[in-house]
């Protein structure tokens, strides 16, 4: 049995239940790194160019975490996964960016739905074929992969954050929130990678909780949702993470009517710029109050904190509660 490392960063917030599910299938043990902290960050930051955000140092600090208690690196290059839509090009580089940093091998099946509609089928045969020749037993573990992925998002549509679902999945017993009359309702918009990873979040679903308000994110709607709210664009938003953040947002906006928006996006991430104006166009038009969290390795919680207690206060005072 081969030990097979997952980094807790970038997309594998969103897919890590299908990768890990996926690679045990095949008989791999998974190993997954440690929370985010300071030492792992400031790890990834010597690893790559300073050009590159924050969530990309957080992904080689975690490469570089587990590349000495693992037999290889799973990093999947997911270039595009519908078509018409493109990930972001620091993300589909990650692996090239680890291979001259890791020592272990790094295995980046490719998927391009863009030019390739059955790349996806062929990058989980040829990666079940490095460990299990039997084509059946295979397909056996990606459908079980996928059962498990489907119940993971349906989690996170009953308003679990990433780690309750993965908790959930492993068996412990958690109460599903559930907003009750005249509570606070907050949008949390951002990628799923900022808005889950505690480090770069500082924990904000937690702490919003404690201050009394419900919580959505991007993660409880459906993606039809979000392909219906980006149509409000002349031209809809071809890149993958935008597109999820856009719908979200105009969603909550418009059909949820949450008391306030609460955006936060990594500095250097240009795409998440253009979109913010657009979010922010539409949230002044609708009088919705929306704060933006711009956050880095140097990021302090006691301003965060500050700038949410703040945001909170206005909320209350907007209701009519202080």
């Amino acid at each position: 049995m081969a030990r097979a490392g997952i980094p807790l960063a970038l997309e594998n917030w969103t897919y890590l239940p299908l990768f890990k599910s996926f690679l045990e299938g095949l008989g791999q043990k998974v190993i997954i790194n440690a929370p985010t902290n300071r030492a792992l960050v400031e790890l990834g930051s010597k690893a790559i160019v300073d050009e590159t955000c924050l969530p990309c140092k957080i992904e080689a600090g975690a490469a570089l975490t587990l590349d000495s208690e693992v037999d290889f690196l799973f990093i999947p290059r997911l270039v595009s996964l519908k078509k018409g839509v493109t990930n972001c090009p620091k993300m589909i580089a990650m692996p090239d960016l680890l291979r001259n940093r890791c020592k272990m091998d790094i295995m980046d099946p490719l998927v391009d739905i863009r030019r390739d509609k059955k790349s996806l089928i062929r990058a989980v045969r040829e990666t079940g074929e490095k460990f299990n020749p039997d084509g059946h037993q295979v397909y056996k573990a990606w459908y079980k992969a996928l059962y498990t992925y489907h119940h993971y998002k349906h989690l996170l549509r009953s308003h679990l954050t990433p780690r309750e679902a993965n908790a959930v999945l492993n068996g412990e017993n958690l109460v599903q929130p559930k907003p009750v009359k005249n509570q606070i309702k907050i949008a949390l918009v951002g990628h799923n990678y900022n808005l889950n990873d505690q480090f770069t979040s500082f924990d904000i679903v937690s702490r919003l909780r404690k201050e009394g308000a419900f919580v959505y994110t991007p993660d409880s709607i459906s993606e039809r949702i979000i392909n219906r709210m980006n149509r409000m664009l002349e031209k809809e938003i071809f890149w993958i993470h935008e597109r999820k953040l856009f719908g979200a947002a105009m969603y909550y906006i418009y059909r949820e009517r949450v008391d306030g928006i609460i955006a936060i996006t990594s500095f250097n991430c240009g795409t998440s710029a253009v979109t913010f104006e657009f979010i922010n166009h539409e949230s002044e038009k609708m009088r919705v109050p929306i704060m933006h969290l711009v956050v880095d390795e140097h990021t302090q919680e006691a301003g965060l904190l500050t700038r949410i207690e703040a945001f909170m206060s206005l909320i209350k005072w907007k209701r009519g509660e202080t």
